[in-house]
């Protein structure tokens, strides 16, 4: 899918690693396994057992033979903690462009203090989860008003869900050169919306294809 992806002109590629309690990093979305248990509490036998599962050194190694001369850009989601800096420098050794997105403030202020001439972008529009309404008012708070926690990070830019890119942080973003990643853009009027837009670097979507033709339309 990814290098089909790449055959239709897409420039980037979102991929997803989490890492398995013995220590592998594989490329996985979602927190929990087919089997409903945290895919960081079980060993990499365990999940491989549930069904295909690509870990993160293949995918690398599918890049290396899809894409030799580095030209596809990579934007690498981290879902937890622990495993940045063994993540990242593997790109970094391949000088494959990428950008590193995540939700965790302590991430990026530690890719940013490793890997000072590489993007890391703070990422915004967390799940409400268990919150109370109270926790739940703060958090969205500080998702309308990022403007600090982008500060004390050294953010090079945001990946904020397309809902939360209000008029207020469009002129923030501009004035600073904050770069923004909008995501995930699904409906053609959402699309439209965001690539036509001045402030909006790159856009994360399930339909590249649709994005593309969308864009092929303006620039035509």
């Amino acid at each position: 899918a990814f290098l089909r992806a790449i055959s239709h002109g897409a420039e980037l590629i979102e991929i997803d690693v989490r890492q398995t309690c013995d220590g592998h990093l594989v490329c996985w979305h979602d927190d929990t396994t087919p089997n409903s248990l945290p895919l960081a509490n079980q060993t990499l036998e365990s999940v491989q057992g549930q069904g295909d599962v690509m870990l993160w050194t293949e995918f690398l190694d599918a890049l290396d033979s899809g894409d030799p001369d580095r030209t596809i850009g990579i934007h690498l989601d981290l879902k937890d903690v622990g495993y940045e800096v063994a993540t990242v420098a593997g790109l970094v050794k391949r000088r494959q462009p990428f950008f590193v997105t995540s939700l965790e403030q302590s991430s990026i202020a530690l890719l940013r203090h490793e890997f000072p001439d590489e993007d890391a972008f703070l990422t915004i529009g967390r799940a409400r989860g268990q919150r109370g309404p109270f926790s739940y008012a703060i958090l969205r708070l500080s998702e309308v008003f990022p403007m600090w926690n982008i500060h004390r990070t050294h953010a090079t830019g945001v990946a904020i869900h397309y809902l939360l890119l209000r008029p207020h942080l469009v002129r923030w973003f501009r004035r600073r050169n904050i770069r923004v990643v909008v995501w995930t853009v699904n409906s053609s009027a959402a699309l439209q919306s965001a690539l036509a837009s001045d402030v909006v670097d790159a856009v994360t979507t399930n339909f590249p294809l649709k994005a593309l033709g969308l864009r092929q339309s303006f620039e035509g």
